[in-house]
């Protein structure tokens, strides 16, 4: 950068190196194919929820699919179907995700569904 004082003198400073990294990995995609979004179960005096998600990369691998319940890991596959059964769940509203991470490390979320336990 080139600073120019109001009398006129200038300065230059050192060169810097910039490294632009993607925000994200479009080839990497993963969706909860179940349960389907606003999902109700009943508790007694808990819930079990069976979650699936389906996670693809072209040209990759996804070697791990993480879910999680308002934010909160949850477990966890690392074979396709990706699924997973979350037991133990008490009453209340829940948003899950899944997270895919391949090979490298990257990682794509899924849009979140909710699921809600009601008391019996």
């Amino acid at each position: 950068a080139r600073a120019t004082t109001v009398a006129g003198a200038a300065a230059m400073s050192l060169p810097v190196s910039v490294r632009v990294i993607a925000a994200s990995n479009p080839a990497l995609t993963v969706q909860i194919t179940r349960p389907s979004d606003g999902t109700g179960y009943l508790g007694n005096p808990t819930a079990s929820i069976p979650i699936q998600a389906d996670a693809a990369e072209l040209g990759g691998q996804v070697v791990k699919v993480v879910f999680s319940a308002n934010g909160a890991p949850i477990g966890e596959s690392t074979a396709a179907p990706f699924e997973f059964v979350w037991s133990g769940v008490p009453p209340g509203n829940y948003a899950l995700t899944a997270t895919a991470i391949d090979a490298a490390g990257a990682a794509a979320a899924s849009t979140p569904i909710s699921v809600m336990v009601f008391k019996r």
